[in-house]
């Protein structure tokens, strides 16, 4: 959601984030309370910092910045985490899914809808027109994403709740230890907002307990820490894994659009291209039974 710079001071350090343009950009976003009521609910985060007045966003120089506490984090976990960490990961998950906080808006396409597929015709013409390295790759993965796409279920018909919506561990870091369990901050509330708790799940057994490969212990201890602090596993349907394959197929679509338009950034879109074309996608496919297993035995 922004680039961190490390800032000290006289009283301190912080953490400040300079936003990328399609984050919050109100004084008082709604994240402000969601992340108070995850901090009180015991889930470790870097305390935002407001201004006198109470706003958590000012604008300078025509950006958008915010601050949060200074938080010493160790280095990202490699999925499939181990055990003990994932189980953590689970808890502090299943924490914030306990609280059920109301949804202030409504469900984001980013988490519901994929691209069409005569949006991927476009976008596979458009590629091969302009002679990218990763054209043929994008038509040869054609049948790949329509085989995925298939298997998204539409979102259920019940009011959604406040889910972080990035619980990875990209988002997810260690900062220490806490007892006799290794102490992981939650990261990048700003894109907190509807969502339905068994999609995250979903989402955080595939972000957690998979790399290259499955690890189906990893995916049995985050079920299992998620359980002890909600209660319970939420109601499970055949959508567990749709918002994952709609948002790695937005992804896909969003960097290769921005590769193709953006010349300033194409490295990077690139590389999350290639990544995504090599093997993320084939991954995701493979990975999809062994979680659906895990989660039926967890029930």
């Amino acid at each position: 959601m922004g680039e961190i710079w490390r800032l000290e001071t006289a009283r301190g350090r912080w953490a400040v984030k300079w936003q990328f343009p399609w984050a919050p950009t109100e004084a008082r976003p709604a994240d402000l309370q969601v992340q108070a009521a995850a901090a009180a609910a015991g889930i470790p985060l870097p305390s935002p910092v407001t201004t006198p007045a109470g706003d958590a966003v000012v604008a300078i120089g025509g950006r958008h910045v915010r601050v949060y506490a200074w938080a010493d984090l160790g280095p990202a976990i490699e999925p499939p985490a181990r055990p003990e960490v994932a189980a953590e990961a689970g808890r502090l998950l299943g924490l914030l899914h306990a609280l059920a906080l109301p949804a202030a808006g409504p469900l984001d396409p980013w988490y519901t809808t994929p691209p069409t597929a005569g949006a991927w015709d476009r976008l596979a013409g458009r590629a091969s027109t302009a002679g990218v390295a990763w054209a043929g790759g994008l038509a040869g993965a054609r049948a790949l994403i329509d085989e995925l796409a298939a298997l998204i279920v539409p979102s259920p018909r019940r009011s959604p709740v406040v889910c972080h919506r990035d619980y990875s561990p990209d988002n997810v870091l260690p900062s220490g230890t806490a007892g006799d369990r290794m102490a992981l901050i939650v990261l990048d509330w700003e894109n907190a907002g509807a969502g339905y708790p068994e999609r995250e799940l979903g989402s955080a057994v595939l972000a957690w307990a998979a790399g290259r490969r499955f690890d189906a212990m990893a995916a049995r201890h985050l079920l299992a820490g998620y359980t002890a602090s909600a209660g319970s596993l939420p109601p499970l349907d055949g959508g567990l894994f749709s918002e994952t394959i709609v948002v790695r197929l937005n992804f896909l679509f969003a960097m290769a659009s921005q590769a193709l338009d953006d010349p300033a950034h194409r490295a990077f879109a690139e590389k999350h291209v290639a990544s995504l074309l090599d093997h993320d996608l084939e991954d995701l496919r493979g990975h999809i039974g062994p979680a659906a297993r895990a989660v039926e035995q967890a029930r």
